[in-house]
């Protein structure tokens, strides 16, 4: 088992973001009309930021990280996930809180 902070999370998105040929593979849809690529989704705020990131889980407890595609902006959520509904407008609402104000 690989266990690390949550600061760590981001940090792998800031070290990601150095315009490589691969970074921008990784940022374009698998499928027509999806947010996924090869390892990184894709959310676009309320706003209008687009940013770019992951979700993962492991025993209990589940994280999202998103950075803006400069690397200027990060958030990344923690979460267990011992929860009775799906946390994705909740989490979607903080990406929002964390890019949009400004």
């Amino acid at each position: 088992m690989i266990v690390y902070p949550l600061w760590h999370v981001g940090h792998q998105n800031e070290a990601g973001e150095g315009g490589s040929h691969l970074l921008a593979e990784m940022k374009k849809p698998g499928v027509a009309g999806a947010t996924y690529g090869l390892g990184l989704d894709r959310y676009d705020t309320t706003c209008g930021i687009r940013v770019y990131g992951n979700d993962g889980d492991a025993l209990a407890y589940q994280a999202w990280s998103y950075s803006t595609a400069d690397g200027r902006r990060q958030a990344t959520v923690g979460l267990t996930s011992n929860r009775p509904a799906d946390p994705a407008d909740a989490v979607h609402a903080l990406l929002d809180d964390a890019f949009c104000d400004q």
